[in-house]
């Protein structure tokens, strides 16, 4: 019980804010029955992660149990790996999850209350924590707020091909479970001595093999030289030989699947792709 209010001399109305020492009630609103348990799922489509997660429970007992783990998975492609916490009834306090070894858009964490564990309904209960982990990113419960994997900047870096036989069109495809936003591309295109002037294009194509998008340098390129094409993202389009550069929309967001070209119209056999570089901002799908 509450200790009795006593008014002091100088307000005898008693106090306007009373505190309780007995029967104090949590300061978090989930609690866990007996047949709950925590899910954690991780979907790190490109690098391999090493992730901790910290945890505070009151127990009906009136004890803080603190919990510590740590889960190491991925590359996962375009799937999600979970993790279950066995159930502890109690109120949840807090949860932190944190990684050392991950860049923003490699990353992204969802923490559910998960119920029924030993019926076949897998329902989820309570979303607790939903956003990317970083090194510099911590994610907790109760004070991160949720958000859309395609919110904010991801993970930028570069992406260079192998090199590919003579006279062939270069195609890169966007791996399982990623999106990319492509900031830049270049390339170096070696003409034969074959007649015929080269017209240096990159084009996105769908899982369909549609195209919707195309970026065509408006110059071309004679026989026996060597051209360095660029294409940048919100970037001036001009043309100084041996140099080309073309412009990009700010936003050329590729989905799963989807593929860039680089191809040269009337090219030869001969012709010949070199240090073709691509700049994306990568995040999960």
């Amino acid at each position: 019980m509450p200790y009795p209010m006593v008014a002091p001399p100088t307000n005898p109305y008693g106090a306007q804010v009373t505190f309780q020492t007995e029967g104090i009630l949590p300061p978090g609103a989930v609690y866990l029955g007996p047949n709950d348990a925590l899910e954690l799922g991780l979907r790190v489509p490109s690098v391999s992660a090493t992730v901790e997660l910290t945890v505070r429970l009151l127990t009906p007992q009136g004890d803080v149990q603190p919990g510590f783990y740590t889960y190491t998975t991925g590359p996962t492609g375009g799937s999600e790996t979970t993790f279950l916490i066995a159930p502890v009834e109690g109120y949840l306090l807090s949860a932190h999850i944190s990684a050392n070894n991950l860049t923003r858009g490699q990353c992204w964490v969802r923490m559910h209350v998960r119920q029924n564990l030993g019926g076949s309904d897998p329902t989820l209960g309570h979303l607790l924590i939903q956003g990317y982990l970083s090194s510099n990113d911590h994610l907790g419960f109760p004070q991160s707020r949720l958000e859309n994997s395609g919110a904010g900047p991801g993970w930028p870096h570069t992406i260079a091909p192998t090199p590919i036989p003579a006279g062939a069109v270069y195609t890169v495809t966007v791996p399982a479970g990623v999106l990319w936003t492509l900031r830049s591309a270049h390339c170096v295109y070696a003409a034969d001595a074959v007649a015929g002037a080269r017209q240096m294009l990159l084009r996105a194509r769908d899982t369909t093999g549609a195209v919707p998008a195309s970026f065509t340098c408006n110059a071309t390129q004679a026989p026996s030289t060597t051209g360095y094409y660029s294409w940048v993202a919100g970037g001036d389009t001009f043309n100084s030989l041996p140099f080309y550069q073309s412009a990009l929309p700010t936003e050329l967001r590729l989905l799963p699947g989807y593929q860039l070209d680089f191809n040269a119209a009337f090219g030869d056999v001969g012709d010949q792709f070199s240090q073709i570089v691509l700049y994306v901002d990568e995040q999960v799908a």
